[in-house]
């Protein structure tokens, strides 16, 4: 399998802009929306290209219990060295395409990371856990997973993992009108900003 799906392209010439691939910000929907797609449709051609997607994931992004961003022409060449928040929603769905063990390794290294910074998992982070982006937003991604792993497994900790999460969004995001954003996760200083996903998804999987 060869990664070939950057997440940046040239609507007039069809070429890509970017070369870097991985499964985060830009392209996270990409893999979603082939798996849901074949399961919604059963169109065989959409779990085909999913496979070869997935097994090139792999192949060339995993390092460990870490998802890198590589080059896709030169999938052995990491472009950069820190992932980001959008990143935790591949566990969730890595159980739907029944790659439950998997899952639950990759997931327990987004939990770890929120754990270490009060329960709140910042927008980029380095593989040793170090902030890169500090900021918060209150992304659904991670509670996302969460919920989809307790589904798939029943085990308890993922509700613990929710009831800490959520506690933490009431205790350091919940202002007089809604919930703001965390400037920096780990000082807790707040942004003037609520995004739309944190009413319509993020609390949807407490």
């Amino acid at each position: 399998a060869v990664v070939s799906t950057q997440s940046t392209g040239n609507i007039n010439s069809g070429n890509w802009v970017r070369k870097d691939t991985g499964v985060g910000a830009g392209i996270d929907s990409y893999y979603e929306y082939l798996l849901k797609g074949y399961l919604i449709s059963g169109d065989s051609r959409l779990w085909e290209m999913f496979s070869t997607q997935y097994n090139a994931t792999k192949a060339y992004l995993k390092k460990g219990r870490f998802m890198m961003s590589v080059h896709s022409g030169a999938p052995k060449n990491r472009v950069k060295e820190h992932q980001d928040a959008l990143q935790a929603f591949w566990p969730g769905l890595q159980v739907i395409a029944g790659d439950v063990d998997e899952a639950v390794e990759v997931h327990n290294h987004y939990i770890k990371v929120s754990k270490s910074n009060q329960h709140t998992l910042p927008e980029s982070f380095l593989m040793t856990g170090q902030l890169y982006w500090p900021q918060y937003y209150i992304r659904p991604e991670l509670i996302e997973s969460n919920y989809i792993l307790y589904k798939a497994t029943r085990d308890p900790k993922y509700v613990d993992y929710a009831i800490s999460i959520l506690n933490a969004i009431e205790n350091r995001c919940k202002v007089v009108c809604g919930y703001a954003a965390l400037r920096h996760a780990g000082t807790g200083e707040l942004e003037d900003r609520m995004d739309s996903f944190v009413l319509a998804e993020t609390f949807k999987y407490f």
